[in-house]
């Protein structure tokens, strides 16, 4: 039969509803991993693990918790093998789940008996959680200390008693319980199958990319909380995080059009993502340099490791001063993965 004679005229929006519901099906019939799906440059997994790993850093400076049971009048419970972490904003509570096997990462934050009310009637929508996370990013990069922040909580007339750090009830010897991971075979894992079919239909133009949703989130959520997590830690530490909007090899590499790139430096070497134009000025705390640090070909694996060994020195009380001190004397390290002396500001950071 000829092509012609067929027209599918579907809408982006209508393909990828009807992708997103193919990978749900799969999902609840065990023939998928929908956390190993590839979209883009990364699988949902490592997305996920990045997230974890920037909460993880931005909790080493600014007060958080984690506990074993949401609030008494939350909507929802935890599950048994998840433990929920977090932080207080001028916004309301902040938090994530996360299985009780990365417990041990964040063992530098108090038990709470309680987790916050972070969301009493309904689920928290991904644009009250992303407002939240700015309303603390916004108040540190404007030059208030942490200890005002907290005040500034303690003291709001918007926020519900049980949102504020002072009600928390730490617990010192909490009961764990055991972390069984559920190891199975699939007959069929069509995980690769599904990355390969949204390569496809992603350079045909027949999704809308943004909108493809891996079971929780989509592509676009994710991504987006890693950009706010970034931005956090940019405020919370801008002496080692840098923003350019040119490639260390701008002449053979050119940035990708409408992009800039913005990164921190690590003890380990630097780490850097992509992100596009129109949300250069959410990291106007972050110093602009001339051109971003020279790529040493890291992977995912190297990613994660640069970040969490800047977090371990962090909560094992390491100084910023000496973690620069460091990384400067480091004869190993390329120049551009170095902290400049005297780095201007890209942008003023605005209140609104």
């Amino acid at each position: 039969m000829s092509k012609d004679i067929i027209n599918l005229n579907f809408e982006k929006d209508e393909v990828t509803l009807n992708l997103t519901n193919l990978i749900k099906l799969a999902y609840n019939n065990d023939l998928v991993d929908h956390k190993e799906i590839v979209f883009g440059y990364h699988t949902a997994n490592e997305l996920y693990n990045r997230r974890r790993a920037l909460v993880r850093l931005c909790t080493t400076k600014y007060p958080a918790f984690k506990s074993l049971k949401h609030h008494h009048d939350e909507y929802m419970k935890i599950p048994s093998d998840t433990f929920v972490v977090g932080f207080y904003t001028p916004h309301g509570p902040v938090a994530i789940h996360c299985k009780l096997n990365y417990l041990d990462e964040f063992a530098h934050l108090p038990f709470i008996e309680e987790a916050p009310l972070i969301c009493k009637d309904h689920e928290l929508s991904q644009k009250e959680k992303i407002l939240r996370i700015r309303s603390l990013r916004k108040a540190i990069g404007n030059g208030k200390s942490i200890d005002e922040v907290i005040n500034e909580i303690e003291h709001s007339a918007e926020l519900e008693y049980d949102k504020k750090p002072s009600q928390a009830k730490i617990i010192t010897n909490p009961e764990i319980p055991e972390y069984k991971p559920v190891e199975h075979e699939r007959k069929i894992d069509l995980s690769s199958d599904f990355s390969h079919i949204i390569a496809k239909f992603k350079k045909a133009g027949l999704i809308e990319y943004k909108n493809l949703a891996f079971v929780w989130h989509n592509s676009a959520e994710l991504l987006e909380f890693n950009l706010e997590f970034l931005c956090l830690f940019t405020a919370l530490y801008p002496e080692l995080s840098f923003v350019s909007l040119k490639h260390y090899d701008e002449e053979n590499d050119p940035m990708h059009n409408g992009d800039f790139i913005t990164g921190l430096y690590t003890e380990e070497g630097t780490i850097a993502e992509h992100f596009k134009l129109e949300y250069l000025n959410e990291f106007a705390h972050a110093p602009e340099i001339e051109r971003g640090p020279k790529y040493d070909n890291y992977d995912d694996k190297d990613f994660m490791y640069r970040l969490n060994s800047l977090t371990t020195s962090i909560i094992n009380g390491k100084s910023i001063e000496d973690i620069i001190a460091d990384i400067n004397n480091n004869i190993y390290f390329h120049e551009s993965h170095k902290p400049k002396k005297n780095p201007e500001l890209l942008l003023q950071p605005k209140t609104d």
